[in-house]
């Protein structure tokens, strides 16, 4: 990619120190998927992916330099590179109004994540009180009008089922399971599940007594909570207002390992082999298919296993096998909270 215009020895020394300063690791290549340039952040995050010459092979990255087109505005998208994923803003090159290549700039959602955990914890604990908000109302309107129809004794039983429903879940969840990470996921997994009238059941005979301090647990709550997540919208779409999915775990023997299963219409057998992919999914919608590919990445930072199957259910089954022995200073320089 060459530009004629004639410039002085000073302008291209000025425009590669302002390329090199730039926090962002910055990729430009040319309408063939070649690499021309990139600076000393992409050097140092992306050199085992995008090298200077090469062409790129993530299908996701050729794919928005073939449809790129002179009116395209700039845009963002997760890509799984390696083992990390990336937020990746594009733009097309022009010169004499044709396009001649595309800048990528790629930036680590791991750091994102870290300079906004605290956010991050704000909003999840917003999320699960505006749960927990919309349901007590719906409780508190039923309850009013039985109290206005003078139906006391039915009123009553309504309270009384309510408030035992919610001891035994917080009494169930903190007796079998002593990771306040894992703890909370569930719990605010729950409060999603009855905001979304989908039935999640957890194991009554699950345990989780025993989750070393070495093994990261915020890796394992990311893989928790999409494995969950997806049952849901799986559940949901196939299945509506009868929408289940159900959690079993275990940490007896050397792993710790996760079952989650749903009602939903389950995975293809053509779909199957690629189901882990970035961008793959059977969901409808733009900039979809991460979860998994989250979590399958997730999975391999703690040395872990996942493997699907049928639910007896009617859905899916996802089984997640992680062992305890996982040690994170022979880890160090991986990447965390993916």
């Amino acid at each position: 990619m060459v530009w004629s215009q004639k410039k002085s020895p000073f302008f291209f020394t000025e425009k590669a120190a302002i390329l090199e300063s730039i926090r962002d690791a910055t990729v430009a290549v040319d309408m063939q998927g070649r690499v021309v340039s990139m600076n000393k952040r992409a050097r140092s995050l992306l050199q085992e992916d995008l090298t200077i010459g090469k062409s790129i092979a993530s299908p996701q990255l050729r794919d928005i330099i073939y449809s790129v087109n002179r009116n395209t505005q700039e845009m963002n998208y997760k890509i799984l590179l390696g083992h990390e994923i990336f937020i990746t803003d594009y733009s097309p090159i022009l010169s004499n109004n044709e396009i001649r290549g595309v800048v990528f700039t790629f930036r680590p959602e791991s750091e994102i994540e870290q300079l906004t955990e605290e956010i991050t914890k704000i909003s999840s604990f917003s999320d699960n009180m505006r749960s927990q908000n919309h349901e007590y109302l719906n409780r508190l309107n039923t309850i009013y009008g039985l109290l206005k129809l003078k139906e006391y004794d039915k009123a009553i039983e309504l309270i009384t089922d309510e408030v035992k429903e919610r001891q035994d879940i917080l009494a169930f969840i903190m007796s079998s399971v002593k990771e306040p990470f894992i703890a909370a996921c569930l719990l605010g997994k729950i409060n999603r599940s009855k905001e979304l009238k989908v039935l999640l059941e957890i194991d009554q005979d699950s345990y989780l007594g025993n989750v070393p301090d070495s093994l990261d647990t915020k890796v394992l709550v990311t893989i928790l909570g999409n494995l969950i997540d997806n049952a849901m919208e799986a559940a949901l779409e196939y299945k509506g207002s009868d929408a289940m999915v159900h959690v079993s775990f275990t940490d007896l023997g050397g792993d710790i390992i996760f079952d989650i299963e749903d009602n939903g219409h389950g995975v293809s057998k053509e779909l199957e082999p690629r189901i882990f992919e970035s961008g793959v999914t059977t969901k409808a919608g733009e900039n979809r298919g991460l979860g998994l590919a989250i979590v399958k990445n997730a999975i391999e930072l703690l040395e872990g296993q996942i493997s699907l199957g049928k639910s007896d259910l009617g859905g899916a089954r996802f089984t997640v096998v992680v062992p305890k022995n996982w040690d994170k200073a022979s880890r160090e320089g991986a990447i965390h909270d993916v």
